[in-house]
């Protein structure tokens, strides 16, 4: 079976991005779903400078933080790291 890359992550990966958000956002693992709001939460400069750490850290990408402060909800900044990821996939092809 090969690499799936309509998947290039996987849910562990994913499960442990959203502990890291929700401890940077200083809120309960639990309480940071796909439609969690990140304005909701402390999503401020220092939050998203260390999302980007995080990401960083887990996926071995930079996303600018222009990109992360269009993002309105968790999905949408999981769709965004997903996209930044298939991208490089395909730039390695």
């Amino acid at each position: 079976m090969g690499h799936n890359k309509e998947q290039p992550t996987d849910y562990m990966s994913t499960k442990a991005f959203v502990a890291g958000l929700a401890g940077i956002l200083q809120v309960p693992p639990e309480t940071v779903t796909a439609d969690y709001k990140l304005d909701s939460g402390n999503w401020d400069s220092v939050a998203v400078l260390a999302t980007i750490a995080l990401i960083d850290e887990q996926y071995n990408i930079t996303v600018p933080a222009k990109d992360l402060v269009s993002c309105g909800s968790v999905k949408q900044l999981l769709d965004l790291i997903m996209a930044r990821l298939a991208a490089m996939l395909q730039s390695n092809d």
